[in-house]
């Protein structure tokens, strides 16, 4: 479907400039890997153990992945750090606050003891000195709003380059914890409550940036339950790491990679570069056009504000409806297109009688390959359906075209948005972005949920009624009249043929004066 509005393209980081701070091991490690291995351009980790960050990015790949080694609690040496890249590259995309420390940790029981006695519990935790409190805030919460201030020029050269796009903005994302919404003591008071401060410094910063048109976010890892006990934070545990970069791939919103077979020839067809129906013309035909007819109705009709109201908002919500449950299945379904083995234009060599992976890509396009393996359900049949099918049984409903011995031109005309739907899914085949069963399946999902949008507001098509919607259940409140005009018109009758042949024998034996 949309191009522009796959999470593909929406999470798009191939050919970004990246800094991650405490990117030498734990979530930071994980968080370069995941770039490095979804078409990052560059990569500067940045930490205080040189050593720790060159075998990190030598493990990496040392051309895209630049050890820099700095203390986020100094001033002095984020401005260095800065300075460096600027002179290398004079802009980053993507700041992660990630460096942080666990602070002391509050005296515990082990698991199925009795509590330490308060008298215990009070000496240890006096026993360890302010400073070591206060620096967990220095390096979890300080460092990371000076981290931010220290490349803020760079940002926003990341934004006027322009490099990822006209739509993209350069964006800070501060590493937090669930633990910061805990009242458990988990790792540590200083560290839990240093998490909460960051989420809400992040908040702040977002709305203080909003004129420069630099976005701020939180990650918020998970702890595990049997973890809860010792303190240790899924992501910065060996266990742990692989769980953290699953998510953060999954942040990136990439799809299910199947495995295939380079002679299947299912996979096999061109990959057109011109689409007969391209994203643009898709939100013109599906969107644009059926708001418009119904911006005209309401002109000329000059139906009430309620139904006014009703009809829009049904056809909105079956758009983003649709929009988003096919997305979502796409991601999870990872079904190869049809032209699968053109995108991902396979390395040399590659065996053609043997299933392999996306690895064996050399496509570098990140958009185009990922786009690849999200053929099931047709993004292009379930938006256009939703929105022409939507429009479809507005018209029917409004056209009273289940009524008996109905003008075919109504018909016809309830009839012509979903032969267009029809139209622009079928482009899809001759495409060759998917196949049958795609289209098919995305055009009965997009049905669907139109059906289903449409009927929370409007009647059935063969009801008497199926031109009114039903009451606004804010009108005469606690009155029982929206009750019972709604139960009213939820059980209205169906047209019967019957007082149709009534209407005209009455007619026919009418005087000739009397006739209209």
């Amino acid at each position: 479907m949309a191009a522009t509005l796959t999470a593909g393209a929406l999470f798009n980081v191939n050919g970004i400039v990246a800094v991650v701070t405490g990117g030498g091991s734990g979530i930071g490690l994980m968080i370069a890997k995941a770039l490095a291995a979804n078409g990052a351009h560059r990569i500067y980790i940045v930490g205080r153990r040189e050593d720790v960050l060159r075998e990190a990015a030598d493990s990496i790949d040392p051309n895209i992945v630049i050890p820099l080694p700095g203390d986020v609690t100094s001033r002095d040496s984020l401005l260095q750090v800065a300075e460096k890249i600027e002179a290398e590259v004079g802009y980053i995309n993507l700041l992660i606050a990630n460096a942080g420390m666990m602070g002391p940790k509050p005296l515990k029981a082990a698991p199925n003891e009795r509590p330490p006695s308060i008298a215990d519990y009070r000496a240890h935790a006096l026993e360890t000195p302010m400073c070591e409190f206060t620096q967990t805030y220095a390096v979890n919460t300080t460092g990371a709003y000076y981290t931010v201030l220290a490349f803020l020029n760079l940002l926003d050269t990341g934004n006027a380059k322009a490099n990822m796009g006209a739509d993209w903005r350069s964006q800070v994302i501060a590493t937090s914890s669930i633990a910061g919404f805990s009242r458990l003591p988990g790792a540590s008071f200083a560290y839990n409550s240093s998490k909460a401060a960051v989420t809400h410094m992040m908040k702040m910063l977002a709305t203080a940036f909003v004129p420069y048109k630099i976005r701020c976010n939180v990650l918020a890892p998970g702890i595990f339950p049997s973890e809860l006990a010792g303190g240790v934070i899924a992501g910065l545990d060996p266990a742990g790491k692989g769980i953290f970069e699953q998510r953060f791939i999954q942040f990136l919103a990439e799809p299910f990679h199947r495995m295939f077979f380079l002679d299947n020839l299912a996979i096999g067809y061109p990959h057109a570069e011109v689409e007969r129906v391209p994203v643009s013309w898709l939100f013109i035909y599906a969107g644009a056009v059926p708001l418009g007819i119904l911006i005209a109705w309401t002109l000329i009709l000059r139906p009430g504000i309620h139904k006014v109201h009703v009809t829009f908002l049904g056809w909105v919500v079956s758009m983003i409806l649709t929009m988003f449950i096919t997305d979502v299945i796409k991601n999870a379904v990872g079904r190869p297109r049809p032209d699968l083995i053109a995108r991902c234009k396979p390395a040399p060599g590659t065996p053609a009688h043997q299933l392999v992976t996306f690895d064996v890509c050399t496509e570098k396009d990140h958009h185009v390959l990922q786009d690849g393996w999200r053929s099931f359900p047709s993004g292009h049949s379930s938006f256009s359906f939703s929105g022409l099918g939507y429009l479809a049984l507005f018209i029917a409903g409004q056209c009273h075209v289940y009524r008996p011995r109905a003008d075919l031109a109504r018909v016809l005309l309830a009839l012509a948005p979903l032969l267009g739907a029809a139209l622009i899914a079928i482009s899809r085949c001759e495409d060759y972005r998917h196949d049958v069963y795609d289209v098919s399946v995305g055009s009965i999902l997009g049905m669907a949920v139109a059906h289903y949008t449409y009927r929370r507001y409007y009647p059935a098509l063969r009801s008497k009624a199926c031109a009114t919607p039903f009451p606004n259940p804010g009108d005469d409140k606690g009155s029982g009249k929206v009750k019972d005009d709604e139960e009213s018109l939820r059980g209205a009758q169906e047209f019967e043929l019957d007082e149709f042949d009534e209407e005209d024998e009455e007619r026919e034996n009418m005087p000739l004066n009397g006739r209209r």
